[in-house]
């Protein structure tokens, strides 16, 4: 420190949400995640925060270390095959639990129920404050999603509100 710069206190990184919202955390890990369809061990970098919670949150960096990928089509939406009609068609649907009210601008968790008895599913949603990922359901086949409220006005989510459709986490 002979120049009078402490670099770990003067240079602080700093982490945003997708709206560009700052993030606090506690730390940073390295941990070793097993994919339980084959067992495959990774070491995936995460950023750890405190809550209440049970569940993690995996950011879009960690879905590439652990053998996944996310498109997004340049032609815009095609036309479906027949299987693919099919297979939408009979996917459950994902449904809001119960009533919860989420003031402009935070974070509510918000309980969604899967008809089927999977420990972990994909939800597609097409609302873009719910966001599509991977998700563990619990017993009770309900799951917890973090909804952000973007907009300037409350926002209100009702009992039996259809968000979008679960897929099987699991290929047979």
């Amino acid at each position: 420190m002979n120049d009078g710069i402490d670099i770990d206190t003067a240079v602080k990184e700093v982490f945003t949400d997708a709206s560009r919202r700052g993030m606090d955390f506690s730390t940073a890990v390295e941990l070793d995640v097993v994919n339980r369809r084959d067992n495959n061990e990774i070491l995936v970098q995460m950023l750890v925060s405190e809550g209440k919670e049970d569940f993690v949150i995996l950011g879009t960096t960690a879905i590439p270390s652990m053998g996944y990928q996310v498109k997004k089509s340049l032609r815009g939406p095609r036309e479906k095959t027949s299987r693919q009609r099919e297979e939408t068609e009979s996917n459950p649907v994902a449904v809001v639990k119960q009533r919860v009210f989420i003031a402009p601008g935070p974070t509510k968790y918000v309980d969604l129920k899967c008809e089927e008895e999977w420990s972990e599913a994909v939800l597609s949603t097409k609302n873009k404050r719910i966001p599509n990922g991977l998700y563990k359901i619990g017993i009770d086949v309900v799951t917890k999603v973090a909804v952000v409220n973007t907009s300037d006005e409350p926002m209100v989510m009702r009992k039996g509100q259809q968000v979008g459709e679960w897929e099987n986490a699991y290929c047979d």
